[in-house]
């Protein structure tokens, strides 16, 4: 139960996700990340969403498990999205049995720049309508013809019928990213609107969370100086605190790294404020140390 709003544009790509668990019945408050950043390579870099399972019974999420089950491999994006695929298949079916009948479902989407090319992958996850019981994925691609005139969006989830029913909603989001890619609005912009548009779907359907996730990739080499950034709303509000979003830079696992080096980080940085001449050389060889031990192998566990 979600609403993944996606662009992908000639200078940017950009994807938005409500943070509900559940399909809003519950009053649960507990928040999820809905997205995630894989950028296998310098010249590739994409953002990936989903709809459908928002967290395991025991608490894992699916923008944790996407890192997770990419990491430690050297391949392009499209073998990653074919791992994915694969994966998906062989471990969200017992999550997904646990769904009411006809709810049974899970997608995963992408809008990256790989390499020259302006892509978005789709991956489906559903219960067989006819043979044997069971499930099936289907992966499918999609390539911008011209990557230099595209701005296409995408929907997907359970509010994206009621997105469709706000005219024009589509028409308004390209002319405003088409407006950043030339430099005249900001990010801030982009994001504030379509932060606004999961608002307005949640007040017309339940199982569209009210607070939202906003996320933008910039082309490598591109016209936009940054790489991009993501923000976090609650409501319409922007929230001050912006934790990190689960993260594959080449074959490495942030979030481990994260772990693996948080203390000497917070030890170094301390010691410079206290005002002490801590050894930057030492710092960088403990970070590295730290880092080689990280097991950053792939582990496509969904318990």
């Amino acid at each position: 139960m979600t609403l993944v709003v996606a662009v992908a544009a000639a200078e940017s790509v950009w994807m938005m996700a409500d943070r509900q668990l559940g399909d809003g019945s519950t009053g649960a408050t507990r928040l999820a990340r809905k997205l995630a950043f894989v950028a296998p390579t310098a010249d590739t870099t994409a953002i990936v969403g989903y709809s459908g399972l928002g967290r395991t019974a025991s608490g894992v999420e699916p923008s944790d498990w996407i890192v997770s089950s990419l990491r430690g491999r050297q391949l392009g994006l499209g073998d990653h999205m074919a791992v994915l695929a694969e994966a998906a298949k062989n471990r969200l079916p017992p999550h997904l049995a646990e769904f009411d009948e006809g709810l049974r479902s899970h997608a995963f989407f992408a809008v990256a720049f790989e390499q020259e090319n302006l892509v978005a992958y789709s991956i489906e996850v559903s219960e067989r309508s006819e043979g044997p019981d069971g499930y099936e994925v289907a992966l499918s691609e999609w390539t911008a013809r011209d990557r230099r005139r595209c701005c296409q969006v995408f929907a997907i989830g359970s509010g994206r019928e009621t997105i469709d029913r706000i005219d024009g909603w589509a028409e308004c989001l390209r002319s405003i990213v088409k407006a950043y890619d030339r430099g005249r609005v900001t990010a801030s912009c982009v994001a504030d609107h379509m932060a606004d548009l999961n608002w307005r779907c949640s007040n017309k359907n339940r199982t569209v969370g009210k607070n939202s996730i906003v996320a933008w990739r910039n082309r490598p080499d591109g016209a936009h100086s940054d790489g991009g950034a993501h923000r976090l709303y609650v409501r319409k509000s922007l929230q001050r605190n912006t934790p990190p979003l689960p993260t594959l830079a080449g074959s490495i696992d942030f979030d481990l790294l994260d772990n693996a080096t948080e203390r000497l980080d917070r030890d170094y940085f301390a010691a410079v404020w206290r005002g002490e001449e801590p050894s930057f050389d030492s710092y960088v060889d403990a970070i590295r140390e730290a880092a080689a031990q990280v097991d950053n192998r792939p582990d496509d566990r969904l318990p």
